[in-house]
């Protein structure tokens, strides 16, 4: 990891973030894949929100999956995000995703 990644990463962790109202579409775009966002997008309050949302990812058993849907943690940690579409469809795709490990 090169020095200001680390650094990123380290101010990141520590809550030193500005809140905004913009977000890393770098994030959406890895969420959209399947991907575990990588910490050096992080910019702001709402890149870690989508982060947190990347965590659906390591999620390995199913009644894990239902919980999170049981307990509607997208719905949400995207409401607390900037409301448009990319915002919505993204929602979308985890619940789908979810669900689909769910019933799998």
């Amino acid at each position: 990891m090169q020095q200001r990644e680390h650094n990123n990463l380290l101010e990141t962790l520590a809550g030193n973030i500005p809140t905004t109202n913009t977000y890393s579409r770098k994030i959406v775009e890895e969420l959209r894949q399947g991907l575990s966002p990588d910490f050096s997008y992080v910019r702001n309050s709402n890149d870690m929100r989508l982060i947190r949302l990347g965590w659906v990812f390591d999620l390995n058993f199913a009644a894990s999956c239902r919980q999170a849907l049981e307990r509607h943690y997208i719905e949400e940690l995207c409401g607390k995000l900037p409301a448009n579409e990319e915002i919505q469809g993204l929602q979308e795709h985890l619940i789908s995703y979810l669900k689909e490990r769910v019933c799998g």
